[in-house]
């Protein structure tokens, strides 16, 4: 289980796949990735927390300084859909 958190936004748990050399994790969903990209060039604090069934809980921060920059380029040939807007919660009426 992967969750993670850009600076005091709110966390997401998503699905995630983890490769066989346990370093490299692969979001697969193509909202979700946006989703990340796009929190991703906006922040200065990345928070990531994993739950494995064999390996108990790990939990890293991650500073991005010139993120937004590297992303941009390593980006550059890509498209990605845009990132899914929140839902609203509607609004109870007494």
């Amino acid at each position: 289980e992967l969750g993670y958190r850009f600076d005091e936004k709110p966390g997401h748990e998503i699905k995630a796949r983890f490769l066989q050399d346990f370093k490299t994790v692969v979001i697969e969903k193509p909202a979700e990735v946006a989703q990340f990209l796009g929190e991703l060039e906006t922040s200065a604090l990345l928070y990531v927390r994993i739950r494995s069934l064999t390996m108990g809980r790990t939990a890293a921060e991650f500073r991005l300084e010139g993120g937004a920059d590297a992303m941009k380029e390593a980006l550059a040939g890509c498209r990605l859909p845009p990132a899914p807007t929140p839902t609203p919660t509607p609004k109870r009426v007494s």
